[in-house]
């Protein structure tokens, strides 16, 4: 079966093709951002189903700027020991321990704030606590790192549409992502060649085509690994449609396969560095697909594990899996109790 291959990131051998995607859960959080026992509880289970890669949820590196007021923070020294524990939960077994780092967006500074109105010593300062953030990964035992650079975040603004002013890092593309490539050499060159350094970034930025030529600068800049996701941009689908390049799968159909997974098959075919695809994967029938075909290297499960917590042991032993139900809004997000996946179980 396709899932149990090993795959390659950087220089380290992954044991098979499922990678456990970054997922904010609020309650168990504290405003501290130090890492509770919910957490590590909730990291142990996730790494006894023997998968390849988990990367750990959103990390704020700046206090401010944390996602929700209350995800794990990696702006401090203090909160190494937290994190040790963390890497070792994460990497036992021979799992690949990455852990996602992120800046929430401006506004955490000042309501008012844009990404048009930033000067250049805010951005040369957002930098430094990106490559702090990262040594302090390093020291807490953790394989690598991952920019979040999606989800309409602050390093996913510096790629987009909203990025127009004209300055050091916009508002050409090569500008834009230039200040990304920049972090990835500075992190590269503190913390070694081997530290793996991963980018989820968004397949419309704004759209496919300006997304390929990211995915190319950031391989050149050191990058081990692409996460394709969505950003600030024109719908995925349609971008993708208006890609001239052959996935060799025919169009994408919603109905079977999430348009972020065609692009990540496009995007694919254009670097050399893995990618790992993501949206909606809830069953084996479309990961299998995906790892067959060469779609990605790897795919990304996120709600699968929500609504399974026993998701990847039971696709590598071929058992049935409780499926997740695809809410518009996962009510993991609000009240983990109202997940209708999970009263299933």
């Amino acid at each position: 079966m396709v899932f149990h291959n090993n795959g390659v990131i950087g220089d380290k051998i992954v044991k098979n093709r499922i990678v456990a995607l970054p997922v904010c859960i609020r309650a168990y959080t504290k405003k501290d951002g130090l890492v509770t026992k919910e957490q590590l509880e909730r990291y142990r289970i996730l790494n006894s189903n023997n998968i390849g890669v988990i990367i750990v949820e959103s990390c704020a590196v700046e206090e401010r700027c944390q996602r929700i007021q209350t995800n794990i923070g990696i702006w401090s020294d203090e909160q190494i020991e937290g994190l040790n524990k963390l890497a070792d939960v994460c990497s036992a077994n021979e799992t690949i321990a990455i852990i996602q780092l992120n800046y929430r967006d401006l506004t955490c500074l000042n309501n008012n704030y844009s990404i048009s109105e930033i000067d250049e010593e805010l951005a040369k300062n957002i930098q430094k606590q990106f490559l702090s953030a990262a040594v302090r990964a390093k020291k807490a035992g953790f394989d690598g790192i991952e920019l979040h650079c999606a989800h309409g975040y602050f390093l996913n603004q510096i790629l987009s549409i909203k990025n127009k002013r004209l300055w050091e890092y916009g508002p050409e593309k090569e500008k834009k992502v230039q200040y990304i490539c920049e972090i990835i050499q500075m992190i590269k060159f503190e913390c070694g060649n081997k530290f793996l350094i991963g980018i989820r970034y968004g397949c419309n930025e704004p759209d496919i085509e300006t997304s390929i030529f990211y995915a190319k600068c950031f391989e050149n800049a050191g990058a081990d690994y692409l996460s394709i996701s969505n950003g600030i941009g024109q719908d995925t689908f349609e971008s993708c449609l208006r890609s001239n390049i052959d996935l060799g799968v025919g169009e994408p159909t919603l109905s079977e396969m999430n348009s972020k997974i065609y692009a990540a098959g496009i995007i694919k075919k254009e670097v050399a560095i893995p990618i790992i695809a993501s949206g909606n994967i809830f069953n084996k029938k479309i990961a299998e697909k995906i790892l067959h075909d060469g779609i990605a290297d790897f795919v990304g499960i996120a709600r699968g594990f929500l609504a399974d917590p026993f998701w990847g042991r039971k696709v590598l032993n071929e058992k049935p899996v409780n499926l997740c139900c695809g809410c518009y809004d996962c009510k993991w997000f609000v009240n983990q109790e109202q997940c209708p996946a999970k009263r299933k179980l």
